[in-house]
């Protein structure tokens, strides 16, 4: 894992956010699991074996000059379980994501009082690097990367 990966208290409000988006665009069309993700994000990443490099340079190409908020969201059952949203909210979630536990989330979210989501990316993976999923797993699934 890189040193450019810092985790800040703030990052599960931020998730909020990406996981609304996910929400609001399962109720309009009914889909579930890893359909509702790709409708719901701007763009796709499809690897075999994750790592953060994979993640960071999309932020990098993507928010070069770091005037927004890069947010990463593993999108697993614990994760979700620690989000401060109504219990039924979650559940929701869960039920919608039920097939879908290989899945990043990735937005580049305004740092203004509004925080909309300029681009979002779902990132499907196989397996996982070892150190990316134990910094996952370490910070509730949510990252902020700096």
């Amino acid at each position: 894992m890189t040193q450019e990966m810092i985790f800040l208290a703030g990052g599960a409000a931020l998730a909020i956010i990406v996981v609304a988006l996910i929400l609001h665009n399962a109720k309009s069309n009914g889909k579930k699991g890893s359909e509702i993700i790709s409708d719901s994000m701007d763009e796709q990443l499809v690897v075999e074996n994750l790592n953060s490099s994979d993640l960071t340079s999309w932020f990098k190409s993507k928010n070069a000059d770091g005037k927004n908020t890069n947010v990463i969201m593993y999108l697993s059952k614990e994760a979700i379980s620690t989000l401060k949203m109504s219990q039924k909210s979650k559940q929701d979630l869960i039920d919608l994501l039920e097939d879908s536990d290989k899945i990043i989330l990735q937005a580049i979210v305004s740092k203004n009082d509004d925080a909309q989501i300029i681009i979002s990316r779902a990132v499907i993976f196989n397996s996982i690097a070892e150190g990316l999923e134990s910094l996952l797993n370490e910070n509730n699934g949510v990252l902020i990367v700096e």
